[in-house]
């Protein structure tokens, strides 16, 4: 898996120019990525990687492209799948995953300083069943929904995430009308 940086210029009114700035070599195997930036400009990562774990990373883009890693955490014991990412305050952000080996559906938050070092905060598991194709938004503050396959039915939960990253589940809806397919 490789993280590229583009530089999008606009050429003409209809045109533009891209060019790759810098490129760096995450891992051969890594799948179910999911990106967002801090308000700070550090960059988070969440992936998967089949063989042997998940990943969260930190990175710096500077002005010039270049790419710099801050910080990583690994987890031997559990996959990120379908991996959904929110931002929750200027310095905590909140991942939405299933664990492969038992659909399960969780929520975890971390604090990312201003230096990206990850500081895990909370898990929450939203799900005990089956939980796949997350896809999690902020609605207010600390206010966010999620909606996610739950095995032929789509459900929409919403939840209350503190500035601590705590998280407490406020409403469930299910709808079993299109098998939990197209949202």
């Amino acid at each position: 898996m490789i993280l590229p940086i583009f530089l999008f210029s606009n050429v003409h009114a209809e045109e533009y120019d891209i060019k790759e700035l810098d490129s760096l070599a995450l891992l051969v195997n890594g799948w179910d990525n999911e990106l967002t930036q801090l308000d700070n400009g550090v960059s988070v990562l969440a992936f998967n990687d089949y063989l042997t774990g998940a990943y969260f990373r930190t990175y710096q883009v500077e002005a010039n492209g270049t790419i710099i890693e801050l910080d990583s955490l690994f987890d031997d014991e559990t996959n990120f799948r379908y991996n959904s990412l929110a931002i929750v305050d200027s310095d905590t952000v909140i991942l939405s995953y299933m664990v492969p080996t038992s659909s399960d559906g969780f929520l975890k938050t971390f604090d990312i300083s201003s230096t990206g070092q990850i500081t895990p905060q909370d898990t929450f598991n939203f799900d005990d069943d089956i939980s796949g194709q997350n896809s999690i938004i902020q609605l207010d503050s600390g206010i966010f929904a999620l909606i996610y396959d739950g095995g032929g039915s789509s459900i929409i939960k919403t939840f209350d995430v503190s500035n601590n990253g705590t998280t407490s589940l406020l409403e469930t809806l299910t709808n079993e009308t299109n098998n939990g397919v197209s949202y």
